[in-house]
């Protein structure tokens, strides 16, 4: 996996530290069969969202029988310290973005605008 120092966005934002995944939208191929697959397969968040709910209350009634207790700290803070990277590689990537288009051409565009959707603002 390579790092690039800096990568110009399509829309003139220059991104640090770079990796090359990130690097997936600026494809116009690759852009296009996103588009294509998230048309097509939208229906499947929605399986998804009840698969969630139901586990979740399946999970509660299993876990209600138990006697004994699950000791989870080490792994709830793993998942919590990965979900922070994440979180804030997503922020960095993003809010940079989000401070062109409000600076520079406004609300309106910040959210209709969808140039945003090439580049690695667009992956993220």
């Amino acid at each position: 996996m390579k790092m690039h120092e800096e990568i110009k966005d399509p829309t003139g934002i220059v991104h640090p530290w770079v990796v090359d995944f990130e690097l997936a939208f600026f494809n116009e191929q690759t852009l296009s069969s996103v588009h294509h697959w998230l048309r097509n397969w939208w229906w499947l968040s929605l399986l998804y969202a009840l698969f969630y709910i139901i586990a979740i209350f399946v999970g509660q009634s299993w876990m209600n029988k138990r006697q004994t207790k699950y000791e989870l700290r080490l792994p709830l803070v793993l998942w919590n310290a990965t979900l922070t990277i994440f979180s804030f590689w997503g922020v960095c990537r993003c809010v940079p973005e989000l401070i062109h288009a409000l600076t520079q051409h406004g609300f309106m565009y910040s959210i209709c605008d969808t140039t945003y959707m090439k580049g690695i603002t667009g992956l993220w």
